[in-house]
């Protein structure tokens, strides 16, 4: 039975009252007639990448640690077709269009069902680039957070700049939630499509229901879903013209083993296919501030500054001393950018320790990195492992549902979790 259009059309431009209850709807009846609880089997491949830990699928190995697609594993999902993916989702997206062939010819699938010469719209989107765009944006409004503040005068060398420009950076953070390049991988304006195991099969609105629901009352949208399964993709519940790639499926697992050698655990998955991201941070923290630096000192060179001398007003010009990366990095060491590096995850992330609690933990990166430089970063890291305080993470939706059976003020409730997230922390870092 189809679905009535009318009542499950909700988009963005909506009231938020009507369209939080036009979401629920959705939610409990978009690819069913009957509420969810009561088809599980029949929703089984479809998976919500917006609810809980989901979104971070891809994008974080076993440890939690974010994580970016290796580039010699992707690959173009057809012979000079600019869509890539991960080598093993190219394998399984091609045996798919293969069997729907085989279908067609066979009479199994209609000639005309959408999917019967299935095209990619979207598919693998680099970190990197996106990232790089991102940084560009913030590098251009330290102009406008200068001007703001009245500070063009304070800037006269880099040393003086740096104060200056960590301010920046700190607000940035508040406002957008990620400036390094960990905290941007995990970010929800990071796209699920960075990950390498997604392909879509249409250039829908995402914001639309309209366009999901319509999507979804297609002829054989079921033959689409079990065929999905088969070849060991989710159907993104919130977008069901993409299809992402189930890991741990025995179609997909059969794809990583006949290309790979398969794997043995997902430790070891994460090793083949991707790798680590937070070992770029201080050395993309360190690029930025050089660069920010260049672009300002090539845009402002000098400026009029007008001293008293002797009762008598005197203009002079100032002009800022340059600098180059070799200077830098003679003049700061690993401490200097470990201690900036600690306030800015202090700002992106969701637990804001408190002075003394982030000095703490400074003190220990500080004392870690004479033996090993790259643990006293790791442990900086390990400290501000936000997830499970993450508003609509797991572990925050079961501790807010215990938190109202225990009848306690709802508005203690933001702070209670981020003690406890922050405690749980200390202990195992």
């Amino acid at each position: 039975m189809p679905i009535n259009k009318k009542i499950m059309n909700a988009s963005n431009s909506l009231g938020s009252g009507k369209l939080f209850r036009k979401r629920i709807i959705y939610k409990n009846l978009a690819f069913t007639d009957s509420p969810l609880s009561t088809v599980p089997e029949d929703l089984y491949p479809i998976r919500d990448f917006m609810r809980y830990e989901n979104y971070l699928y891809g994008r974080i190995n076993g440890s939690f640690t974010p994580v970016i697609p290796r580039k010699n594993r992707i690959l173009p999902l057809e012979t000079g077709s600019p869509q890539y993916a991960l080598d093993f989702v190219v394998s399984a997206f091609k045996k798919m269009k293969e069997k729907i062939k085989r279908e067609i010819v066979a009479g199994n699938i209609p000639t005309d069902a959408f999917f019967a010469s299935i095209e990619i719209a979207n598919s693998f989107e680099d970190t990197n680039v996106a990232y790089n765009q991102w940084l560009n944006r913030v590098r251009d409004t330290f102009v406008q957070y200068v001007d703001q503040k009245s500070l063009a005068e304070k800037i006269v060398d880099y040393e003086s700049f740096l104060g200056i420009f960590k301010k920046h950076l700190v607000k940035a953070s508040e406002d957008v939630s990620a400036i390094t390049f960990s905290s941007y991988v995990v970010d929800k304006q990071n796209t699920i499509r960075s990950t390498g195991l997604v392909i879509e099969i249409a250039n829908h609105d995402f914001s639309s229901d309209k366009d999901k629901i319509d999507f979804i009352n297609q002829d054989n949208f079921q033959y689409y879903v079990n065929l999905a399964e088969q070849y060991g993709f989710f159907v993104d519940y919130n977008a069901p013209w993409r299809l992402v790639a189930n890991i741990v499926s025995k179609p997909m697992k059969h794809n990583i083993m006949e290309i790979n050698g398969g794997y043995s655990n997902l430790a070891s998955f994460f090793d083949q296919h991707y790798r680590t991201v937070e070992s770029e941070d201080i050395n993309i923290l360190m690029n930025l501030s050089f660069a920010t630096y260049a672009d300002y000192i090539g845009r402002f060179p000098n400026f009029k500054q007008v001293d008293l001398v002797d009762g008598k007003l005197r203009k002079k010009i100032v002009k800022r001393a340059p600098t180059t990366p070799q200077k830098i990095k003679d003049k700061y060491n690993y401490i200097f950018w470990l201690d900036y590096y600690a306030d800015l995850k202090n700002a992106e992330k969701s637990l804001k320790y408190s002075r003394d609690d982030l000095d703490l933990i400074k003190n220990e990166s500080f004392l870690i990195q004479k033996l090993d430089k790259v643990h006293a970063r790791n442990y900086i890291n390990n400290k501000f492992q936000d997830i499970p305080s993450i508003e609509g993470s797991f572990y925050s939706e079961l501790t807010r549902t215990q938190f109202l059976l225990d009848e306690m003020p709802k508005e203690d409730y933001a702070n209670f979790i981020k003690e406890t997230v922050r405690e749980y922390r200390k202990k195992v870092s």
